[in-house]
């Protein structure tokens, strides 16, 4: 902060700083040791963040919650041992991870979420839709190229609903690109996060691998996380 650094010209977190939490293992603090973390509690993490924002830093505090709570959490608390050694590690090195639970039409009722995955016989995988009100909004620390603990329900209007960690593309793409979904990425405009990556995600067709489903209830993890 002394030196100007902290923050970029827009008044967001700035690579630099990131960089230095990184080398730091600030994104890894309570991801387990095996996966490249520094296995750190989560008392001891509430110290560590209420230390951030007490110096003019609770911006971060914000993003490397969300990426070691709702994010890495649901992998932690959820996730089977190849989810775990496949994404923690991603975690650990820094990449964003997300929770993507609030959407445009239902805000934060969980019991409500639209946004849906049907089976894709291609691949044995998913195809998730959310699109326009079925739209994800508010989410923290989603960007491209990022990670996400996605909820969605089991079907159009299933019943049940599931949890899916889904890898963001580098870039949007458009149905015209040929690549069989569409997907955006914008900010959201939300006053409380401006320092901080929030946005609104679209998703059609987005496919999303068999494997990349965490076998819990996705209301339940949220409770958890």
């Amino acid at each position: 902060i002394a030196r100007g650094v902290a923050f970029s010209a827009d008044a967001k977190l700035s690579a630099e700083l990131r960089a230095v939490v990184t080398c730091a293992g600030g994104y890894g603090f309570t991801v387990p040791a095996r996966f490249g973390g520094l296995d750190r509690s989560y008392p001891e993490l509430a110290v560590v963040e209420e230390e951030l924002a007490a110096n003019g830093l609770g911006a971060l505090a914000v993003e490397i919650s969300g990426e070691l709570t709702i994010g890495a959490g649901s992998l932690i608390g959820y996730g089977n041992d190849a989810q775990k050694s496949c994404f923690l590690p991603m975690v650990a090195e820094g990449r964003m991870m997300a929770f993507a639970l609030t959407e445009v039409g239902v805000g934060v009722n969980a019991k409500k979420v639209q946004a849906y995955v049907e089976p894709d016989p291609a691949t044995g995988g998913w195809r998730l839709h959310a699109d326009g009100p079925r739209n994800k909004l508010w989410i923290t620390n989603a960007v491209h190229g990022g990670l996400a603990g996605l909820v969605a329900r089991i079907g159009k209007g299933g019943k049940q609903v599931g949890l899916f960690v889904v890898e963001l593309p580098e870039r949007d793409v458009a149905a015209s690109d040929g690549l069989g979904f569409e997907f955006w990425l914008r900010p959201s405009n939300a006053d409380a996060f401006q320092p901080n990556h929030n946005v609104r995600l679209h998703f059609d067709g987005f496919p999303v691998p068999a494997a990349n489903r965490i076998e819990a209830d996705g209301v339940e993890v949220l409770f958890y996380c």
